[in-house]
């Protein structure tokens, strides 16, 4: 009898050690993969469960010209990972009752056009604005141009009512930024290091490039335009009057206590770092995201959807010379942090490995991937006259009736359209392995017809 309770307590010791120190296989498996198969140079990876981190590790080189290596300790330059925390911050200073996300814009705004003004922080942060979208990258290294740049914005760029759909916007952002610096009367890059990063102990983390440029980081690298080699990305890209979208200079290590802060009200190191509320105010789904897969929905700053038979919050980011992905299973509380030195990598390989990593050593199940969904069967009785036209937002595309079929023209591409009823509609992307749905809501009296395809709305420019 004691020799099998010797056994069970041993095997129940193993166990726990077992979920104490996963085996990552999987992950460090996957991620010579990706790096190689992209021409990566360096990639960071930290995982973290509950309110600590679990895994932190960088692969390859953090700069191809010295050869030093990556550590989850050096900057890079997260892109669109910066909306996240741009809505913890809007949402921080709305706690202190400076900022009401339900008024107008223009109540903290001066001088913006009126369509543009009427919109709402709630608005902004959760993508329903119904404003067009466009690139930064490359702009100005003035601070004051976040204010300066609004009000010449033309109220064309509000192009849907307020609400109707979601459509993902750089310029939303920027205003939900400066809309949170103009009521806490404090430049954006200091607001967001005193109520956000420091906060967090994010202590090297800016939004100011010099500063970057002083504490260890990366180097940012991009394929050439032949595509037979990586180099370094010069300058560094920068554009103050957009910083709030996708601008911020972050580390793997310090950017998961931003995913234990989401995952546990705001508490990191056992004290409240952004006040109670604000990441359960991100998570609340707020619309629903037509053309992406997995049931999609935004919350405010944050994507969500369902992942393995999980519900997943996740955000990317992309700049010239970095990728960026985060993922978390927040009522696992499991979350990862991808950091990538080059740019246009997609990293949802890396961190689905490690987040099955993790959650096999916590014993939780974590369900094989589905295939990938091909084309449906077409309903029919469509009136597909009635869709064709030239629709425009971050880019454009055509539908046209040909032989009695409607067929998309993108990106050079001619693909047949599958009609399926109810305004939706796939197609198969050529060399893509699932079919891709989108909408086509037909005009209605003062509306233009729109699409809503991938992460954007587009209107109706012609038929």
């Amino acid at each position: 009898m004691k020799h099998w309770l010797a056994i069970v307590v041993v095997a129940a010791i193993a166990d726990r050690l077992a979920a104490q120190h996963p085996s990552w296989s999987q992950l460090e498996r996957t991620v010579p993969e990706v790096m190689q198969s992209t021409k990566t140079p360096g990639m960071q990876v930290v995982v973290v469960r509950g309110d600590s981190v679990i895994y932190a590790r960088g692969f390859g080189v953090a700069d191809i010209e010295t050869g030093a290596p990556m550590t989850p300790d050096l900057l890079v330059q997260v892109g669109s990972l910066t909306k996240p925390f741009t809505a913890a911050l809007a949402l921080s200073v709305a706690h202190g009752r400076t900022l009401d996300l339900r008024a107008p814009v223009s109540r903290v705004i001066t001088g913006l056009r009126p369509k543009i003004g009427a919109v709402t922080v709630s608005q902004l942060l959760s993508q329903t604005a119904g404003l067009g979208d466009r690139e930064g990258n490359y702009g100005t290294n003035d601070e004051a141009e976040l204010l300066r740049a609004s009000p010449t914005w033309p109220d064309s760029l509000a192009f849907l009512p307020p609400g109707l759909s979601f459509s993902y916007s750089n310029v939303g952002f920027a205003l939900a930024g400066l809309a949170a610096q103009e009521a806490a009367r404090q430049p954006f890059a200091d607001l967001m290091r005193e109520r956000v990063l420091r906060p967090l102990g994010m202590t090297t983390a800016t939004m100011r490039p010099l500063e970057a440029a002083t504490r260890p980081r990366a180097q940012g690298h991009k394929v050439t335009a032949a595509g037979d080699s990586i180099v370094v990305v010069r300058p560094v890209a920068n554009d103050t009057r957009i910083w709030p979208a996708g601008y911020l200079w972050a580390n793997g290590r310090e950017a998961a206590r931003f995913l234990i802060a989401i995952m546990n009200d705001g508490r990191v190191d056992g004290r409240q770092a952004l006040p109670a509320g604000v990441t359960d105010s991100m998570l609340a789904t707020r619309v629903r995201v037509t053309g992406m897969a997995n049931g999609t929905r935004y919350g405010y700053g944050m994507f969500l959807d369902t992942l393995r038979g999980h519900e997943s919050a996740w955000h990317p980011g992309s700049m010239p010379g970095h990728s960026t992905l985060v993922r978390m299973l927040p009522a696992q509380r499991v979350g990862v942090v991808v950091l990538a030195n080059r740019d246009e990598v997609r990293l949802d390989r890396v961190a689905v490995a490690a987040l099955e990593d993790a959650m096999r050593a916590a014993g939780v199940a974590f369900a094989a991937p589905t295939a990938p969904g091909r084309l449906p069967t077409p309903a029919t009785g469509v009136p597909l006259d009635d869709y064709a036209g030239t629709y425009a937002n971050r880019f454009s595309f055509t539908l046209t009736v040909e032989s009695g079929s409607l067929v998309l023209e993108r990106f050079g591409a001619k693909l047949p359209v599958v009609p399926l009823g109810n305004n939706m509609f796939a197609v198969q992307p050529r060399g893509g392995t699932a079919s891709e749905r989108f909408s086509v809501v037909p005009a209605a009296p003062g509306r233009a017809a729109y699409a809503e395809m991938l992460l954007w709305t587009f209107p109706r420019v012609s038929r």
